[in-house]
């Protein structure tokens, strides 16, 4: 599965696994984001105006997301401290495909469809007692 995102920094060829969806999360600011804006929370609340959106797909240990937002005009934006934002409707759509253990692969851009020369991997099986 492809599926395209904004991001604000660049890891090109990095790979991660899935490895937690939160449904309307709650957002801790990252100290270097707070030095950046004293006005930020330390926390704030999962709910509508959370800049994390309806899910958050958490990518390893990292404190890289892929997530909703609040701010549709964020989207491709440099706006974050390297977070992948989408829709909210795009990533509750995304959400629902996956499953932890998902491997995700950062592309600057998707190749021509003439140059994938091979499926991608298949994911792992859904386990009904895993809880998203």
């Amino acid at each position: 599965m492809r599926h395209s995102a904004g991001a604000t920094h660049r890891r090109e060829g990095a790979t991660e696994f899935i490895s937690r969806v939160a449904e309307w999360p709650d957002w801790h600011p990252p100290k270097e984001m707070i030095a950046r804006d004293r006005r930020l929370p330390d926390k704030m609340t999962g709910g509508l105006r959370n800049p994390l959106g309806a899910r958050a797909l958490y990518l390893g240990n990292s404190l890289y997301r892929i997530h909703g937002t609040n701010d549709a005009k964020s989207i491709g934006r440099a706006t974050s401290s390297g977070c992948f934002r989408m829709m909210n409707e795009h990533v509750m759509h995304l959400a629902n495909m996956i499953v932890v253990g998902t491997p995700v692969t950062v592309v600057k851009r998707m190749p021509p469809l003439e140059k994938r020369v091979s499926p991608p991997p298949p994911l792992p099986q859904r386990n009904a007692a895993a809880k998203l």
